[in-house]
């Protein structure tokens, strides 16, 4: 949440619209140093070795010997934002985003638990981090459950697929992500003033207790994010696929082609239906050769609706001149 947070303050949109003054640019500057180091640190540590890297080996142990599937989702999320910063291959990607498949399948998420299944413990009561310090100010050790595993799942899954350029790998995790949005979605609460917040776990997990009907604000916010990561990128242009735009170019060549032999054959000479039939042939044409590069898919769908009109329109020809 940190390194989230702070990436925000150096920002193009920050530096654009000048939000900070020179003091807090200067302090800027300093936390994004100390940004730097950590997710190079971090991601070093979890990533190291030509082999298996240590992340992949769930669950994550810290240096006073706690273990926790959560702590490797945390690991993860640091791995993967420095993927990005260093612009990591798809085969890189595609680990992190086979290891976030794996916690996912711990955490009950995409599999069925059963009964007794120590795992549903992230979600309810969560993760257990000790507050070191706090004891310093009061009778004992402060403690902070941390419940909110499924939505920085999603969130994270999210950033790996907007990094990915492979389209079929990109497609394999938001269906992943749309298995994590039904778990979050079957979450929410269902009545009271808090109606469609969240966070109510027993809605998936029946072993679990029913809790009281007001919101979690905490889970309610971690949710909010990982949709925001959803909407940057829907929002973004999808993805080119070389292998449609090839389909898409042999499909322009051989519809060009006919609607030429169509205007020779003397069908622009027809009637008023029949040239307007042509006239939205050619426009349809020119639209696929304007997108053909970046939207190949979209071109290929109006190629060959353009090739079904020319064919019926050559079918008619034939039977007509057929004894």
């Amino acid at each position: 949440m940190a390194l989230d947070a702070i990436e925000g303050l150096f920002s193009e949109r920050t530096r654009l619209l000048a939000l900070l003054n020179e003091e807090q640019q200067r302090l800027a500057r300093a936390l994004q140093l100390r940004w730097d180091l950590t997710q190079t640190y971090w991601s070093t540590i979890a990533s190291f070795g030509g082999g298996r890297w240590p992340v992949e080996d769930i669950p994550w142990r810290t240096t006073d010997g706690l273990e926790s599937d959560y702590f490797s989702l945390l690991v993860t999320a640091v791995t993967a934002q420095d993927l990005a910063n260093r612009r990591a291959t798809d085969s890189d990607l595609a680990r992190v985003g086979d290891l976030l498949a794996e916690l996912a399948n711990r955490a009950r998420i995409t599999r069925r638990p059963y009964a007794d299944d120590d795992a549903l413990t992230m979600h309810y009561p969560g993760v257990e981090l000790h507050l070191v310090g706090s004891e310093e100010l009061g009778p004992a050790r402060l403690a902070w459950l941390a419940a909110d595993f499924s939505p920085l799942l999603m969130k994270r899954t999210l950033r790996i697929a907007e990094m990915m350029h492979d389209p079929e790998r990109r497609g394999q995790l938001l269906r992943f992500v749309d298995t994590i949005w039904d778990h979050l979605s079957r979450r929410r609460l269902r009545d009271g003033a808090a109606r469609d917040l969240w966070d109510q776990p027993a809605g998936v997990y029946g072993q679990l207790p029913v809790q009281d009907e007001a919101a979690s604000w905490y889970y309610t916010e971690r949710v909010v994010e990982s949709l925001t990561a959803a909407a940057r990128l829907v929002s973004r242009p999808p993805l080119k696929s070389e292998r449609a735009s090839g389909i898409a170019d042999d499909l322009l060549t051989e519809a060009e082609h006919l609607y030429d032999q169509e205007l020779l054959s003397g069908s622009g000479e027809a009637g008023p239906a029949m040239r307007r039939v042509l006239h939205t042939m050619r426009l349809s044409l020119e639209r696929a050769r304007s997108i053909r590069t970046t939207r190949p898919a979209t071109a290929v769908a109006l190629i060959s609706e353009v090739l079904r009109d020319l064919d019926g329109l050559a079918a008619a020809r034939r039977d007509a001149q057929t004894p």
